[in-house]
């Protein structure tokens, strides 16, 4: 695991270059024994992981310092929310990826990768927090959906492609928007470009997700 983060900061993203929605490639984690009292210092990485069995389940999932030994974790789509001493919190939303842990002795390194964008959700970007806010409503209606077989929504969850299911949630966001009838407004608008540029993106990359399932579909 190739260590980027420079010495005084708790956390670092990686940003992902092209046009659409303003995302990332990859966010790297610093759990450190003593606070560097310089930016945040992160104490715990908290998100939901796969674990992989017939069916797939899925666990929170509670990362700190010390940490055993070096191991691979799946994270499954959802937030990822890092908190420091006083109970501050850095959030990022991931569609599923490989969460990296290497521990040391004076720290704890934590990496999460994916095929699919990670999202920071910070208060300075609107569009991003809109975006995010969409998606959950989203995840939340196909979860009401599946109520009627217990556990039947965690497994299709755990089992989607990230790739696929990032792709299927721009579209479902779009929809969504449309139907509201909102795109006059400033936010929803600019969400509306953004989600349209990176659906070309998306599509341009890989051309098999022009034919992908529905988020209906998938969960």
């Amino acid at each position: 695991m190739m260590n980027t983060l420079p010495a005084e900061f708790g956390y670092s993203f990686t940003p992902r270059l092209g046009a659409g929605l303003h995302a990332h490639t990859r966010l790297e984690i610093h759990l450190r024994s003593a606070p560097t009292h310089h930016h945040f210092d992160p104490e715990e990485v908290l998100l939901d992981e796969i674990l992989t069995g017939s069916p797939p389940q899925i666990s929170h999932l509670r990362v700190a310092h010390p940490w055993p030994r070096a191991e691979e974790h799946l994270a499954c789509c959802g937030p990822l929310i890092a908190v420091d001493r006083l109970g501050k919190e850095v959030q990022a939303f991931t569609f599923g990826g490989a969460l990296g842990i290497q521990p040391g002795e004076n720290q704890t390194i934590a990496v999460l990768t994916s095929p699919a964008p990670i999202f920071e959700v910070n208060p300075l970007n609107p569009v991003t927090e809109l975006f995010i806010d969409e998606i959950e409503i989203l995840l939340a209606m196909r979860r009401a959906a599946n109520l009627e077989t217990p556990g039947l929504y965690e497994q299709r969850l755990a089992s989607s492609e990230s790739l696929a299911l990032y792709h299927a949630c721009l579209r479902g966001v779009q929809q969504r928007l449309h139907s509201l009838g909102e795109l006059d407004a400033p936010l929803p608008s600019t969400l509306w470009n953004q989600l349209a540029a990176e659906i070309q993106r998306i599509e341009q990359e890989h051309p098999s997700l022009k034919a992908a399932p529905c988020l209906e579909d998938l969960l």
